[in-house]
């Protein structure tokens, strides 16, 4: 039979256990809306360089949208060390990753080439395409 200073001492442990993961969790909590608020600040500062407007998040919300034009948006979302950052320009979509320590200025020039590259590759296939879709020439009219 376990005597009571047995059951008092696993009562205690646990007790102590617990505690211990609901700091940890409160810890997590913080860190993570921290980061939010890092991330959310970010975006807007991104937003107003490219002459855009960032969305208001929801509170707690993972993900800012950003939105440059009628045509082009950006969706920031921070996982881990990184920010993911997708965009959306003329249907075409595009992804980087970026460091949290970039400065703003360095993150809007990689965004520039990025959403570049992907605009003169999309007209490049849709000439292509449009290449291939087109009817031959009638000669003699």
């Amino acid at each position: 039979m376990i005597n009571s200073n047995e059951q008092e001492d696993r009562k205690a442990e646990r007790k102590k256990q617990y505690e211990h993961s609901r700091a940890v969790s409160a810890a997590r909590k913080h860190d993570r809306e921290g980061e939010l608020r890092t991330l959310h600040l970010l975006a807007t500062e991104v937003g107003l360089l490219m002459g855009g407007k960032a969305r208001s998040a929801a509170a707690g919300n993972a993900w800012m949208i950003v939105d440059l034009s009628a045509n082009h948006e950006l969706s920031f979302y921070r996982e881990g060390d990184q920010i993911n950052i997708a965009g959306r320009v003329n249907g075409v979509s595009y992804a980087l990753n970026v460091s949290p320590r970039l400065a703003p200025a360095d993150i809007v020039k990689a965004i520039n080439r990025k959403s570049a590259a992907k605009i003169s590759e999309s007209e490049i296939w849709s000439a292509r395409v449009g290449k291939r879709n087109s009817l031959p020439a009638v000669a003699g009219g």
